[in-house]
């Protein structure tokens, strides 16, 4: 019985502890890493091959540097703020369209969930998962967007440049 109550206290006081450990600060300017990227794409349905080998080839890491500035619950990256933690906000996409999403800390992750709807239904999910390495200088981003045809995850590895 005391070793019970032993237990539950020190389990109490660690999740206290975690709880008010800071979040990781993402600001600065991100460099992608190329060579450490990986994107895997899953069609949930038969899809005519050869109209993909038409299609022309994107470079899908051949991005310039990218800039975070994150000030309290305030992430600014790729033009948007979004405000951590916060409910679920909406903003017209246009032609109809409306982009929701949220920013919220998963343990020491940065979530940014969004989706395209249309008329109330979801067109396109997306959920992006940002987290730092120990040493604050490498930051991996996992990415998976869903639509009804198909889901695309990508792994990305990005340096801190300054």
């Amino acid at each position: 019985m005391l070793a019970g109550r032993l237990v539950r206290s020190f389990a109490l006081c660690a999740a206290v502890l975690l709880a008010q450990a800071p979040k990781p600060d993402f600001t600065g300017t991100w460099k992608i890493i190329p060579c450490q990227a990986t994107v895997k794409t899953t069609y949930f349905h038969q899809i005519d091959l050869s109209a993909l080998a038409l299609a022309p080839a994107l470079p899908p890491f051949d991005r310039g540097p990218e800039t975070i500035e994150q000030q309290g619950d305030q992430f600014t990256v790729r033009g948007r703020t979004a405000t951590i933690d916060a409910p679920e906000t909406a903003s017209p996409a246009g032609e109809g369209l409306v982009r929701i999403s949220r920013t919220y800390w998963d343990a020491n992750k940065l979530v940014t969930a969004w989706r395209l709807e249309s008329a109330g239904k979801a067109l396109i999910q997306c959920w992006e998962t940002r987290r730092l390495s120990p040493s604050g200088k490498t930051q991996i981003v996992d990415t998976r967007i869903e639509s009804p045809e198909k889901r695309r995850d990508s792994h990305s590895v990005f340096s801190k440049t300054r």
